[in-house]
């Protein structure tokens, strides 16, 4: 692991990051520039490689670590400092993480709030745009045929990925396409129109889209089997 405290105001401490990354007289420099002054603190930056992250570009790239404020990187690609850097800036604002939560499935729509805030913090920061859907996600079958727990989980991870268009079968059941797209129109409108400065507001619509979706889309739970009390 290699830690960098991370100072705008340290030339040793820049020098390192860029040289870390291989992004010094590149057009990235520029753009963590711009993001570090959005930050405006020094914090803690540790890189952990975890090559098992480029199996799959599902698997999300950086963390925090919640009891020390710093940002946990798992490559040193210069475009995931980027995005890294941009939810930094977000975290330490305190845009709301839900991390801890029991119920991962709300830990991911608000991992899609963050993912499409961060996108219109690219476009108004006039950084690198987004590719748009980089990724195709065929659904099986055998999750797609009924609209329950298990295929509820599978489309709210997907619809928290703007960069991933999923791909039904001819056989899906039409309640879980229509919860995915309403799941994905809720994920993309939390963070509309917002800035940094807007975290409360963020907040708020993320509390009541993870509400919206408890009381009307997510299917109930299926009733467990009676005791089978046949050999009493």
């Amino acid at each position: 692991m290699v830690e960098i405290l991370v100072d705008m105001n340290d030339p040793t401490s820049m020098s390192t990051l860029f040289d870390t990354f291989a992004i010094e007289g590149t057009p990235y420099e520029a753009q963590v520039r711009t993001v570090l002054s959005l930050i405006g603190r020094p914090f803690l930056l540790q890189i952990v490689h975890d090559l098992r992250l480029s199996l799959s570009p599902l698997q999300d790239q950086f963390s925090f670590d919640m009891d020390t404020d710093a940002l946990i990187v798992f490559t040193d690609t210069p475009a995931t400092l980027v995005d890294a850097l941009l939810e930094m800036a977000m975290f330490l604002r305190g845009f709301n993480t839900l991390i801890g939560l029991d119920e991962e499935w709300k830990v991911n729509i608000a991992i899609g709030g963050w993912r499409h805030m961060r996108q219109n913090l690219r476009a108004m920061y006039n950084l690198e745009p987004s590719e748009g859907k980089e990724w195709t996600a065929p659904l099986d079958s055998h999750v797609a045929e009924d609209y329950d727990l298990v295929s509820f989980n599978t489309i709210v991870f997907l619809a928290c990925h703007p960069n991933v268009e999923v791909i039904f079968p001819p056989e899906a059941n039409p309640s879980l396409v229509a919860a995915y797209d309403e799941i994905a129109r809720l994920v993309e409108s939390v963070p509309a129109d917002l800035t940094l400065d807007d975290h409360a507001l963020f907040n708020r619509r993320l509390s009541d889209a993870v509400l919206r979706i408890e009381e009307s889309i997510m299917p109930p739970a299926r009733p467990s089997a009676p005791p089978d009390d046949s050999g009493i």
